[in-house]
């Protein structure tokens, strides 16, 4: 009988400690989802823009931007920046909607619609959604990683659509 309750007092224990305790995330003030509202404008307005460099520096210098393939670090992703203004011109322009930002223990978790339409022939070029992780460095906030997931191409757009491929 003592090794029955023994048994189930380590279970207990191991079962409160590996199911019932979580990190408690971090509050995120008013300042903070500013702040993160501002990183996602730059973020789109560099992209847009050509400014490699500047679209670059929304991320840590470990950051990762990910959708069919993966891109690392500050100078792939300077590079992919550059490859995608040479390719698509300064016609695209990104929009994002519906961002929600949760709190968590290194910062925040964020999804959010995106859309990137022509500004020239006024055609939607794709639809999807961002999966982010966000930390504040000492640069503000920056996106350690995006995941972008690509709704179906709108039919004839899909050359514009390179960066899904790696090619």
């Amino acid at each position: 009988m003592f090794k029955s309750w023994t048994y189930f007092g380590i279970s207990a224990f191991v079962a409160f400690f590996v199911f019932g305790h979580q990190v408690e995330a971090e509050e995120l003030s008013a300042k903070d989802y500013l702040e993160i509202n501002q990183l996602y404008a730059r973020y789109v307005q560099a992209i847009d823009l050509g400014d490699a460099i500047g679209w670059a520096h929304t991320f840590t210098l470990d950051g990762s931007f990910n959708s069919a393939d993966s891109t690392v670090g500050r100078d792939a992703l300077i590079a992919f920046a550059e490859r995608y203004h040479e390719t698509n011109g300064p016609d695209p322009r990104h929009w994002y909607n519906g961002l929600v930002i949760t709190p968590t223990a290194s910062g925040a978790e964020s999804k959010c619609y995106a859309l990137t339409f022509n500004v020239k022939t006024r055609h939607v070029m794709w639809t999807g959604t961002y999966q982010d992780v966000l930390v504040k460095t000492s640069d503000g906030w920056q996106f350690s990683s995006r995941h972008l997931t690509i709704e179906t191409p709108v039919a004839g757009q899909s050359e514009k659509m390179w960066f899904l491929t790696g090619q």
